[in-house]
């Protein structure tokens, strides 16, 4: 059985690593749809900072930016507004969870 994850109009499929809006194919930066298929994976939970760098940067060192830069954009391309987030929300010193039902 494939993994999919539905919320609004969206579709990520981690086999294809594709995310769909309403059936159509946006365009992500690999790294970035490795964040949020660990954020859908762990939906509910927060997952830290650290473990993300552990896992979507695993091969480089970035900075704080970076993930800052990460979210915003995921956020961008999801309609997210980081005042009131439905899908992303920030765990203050933490993280960020997956917050969509």
């Amino acid at each position: 059985m494939k993994v999919r994850y539905r919320f609004g109009d969206f579709c990520v499929s981690p086999a294809r690593r594709v995310l769909l809006r309403s059936g159509r194919e946006l365009a992500l930066i690999p790294r970035y749809l490795d964040l949020l298929i660990l954020l859908l994976e762990r939906r509910h939970e927060a997952v830290h900072r650290r473990e993300i760098f552990e896992t979507v940067w695993s091969d480089v060192v970035v900075s704080d930016g970076a993930l800052s830069q990460a979210v915003r954009t995921l956020r961008r391309t999801l309609g997210d507004d980081s005042r009131e987030p439905v899908y992303i929300r920030t765990v203050s010193r933490h993280g960020y969870r997956f917050a969509f039902d």
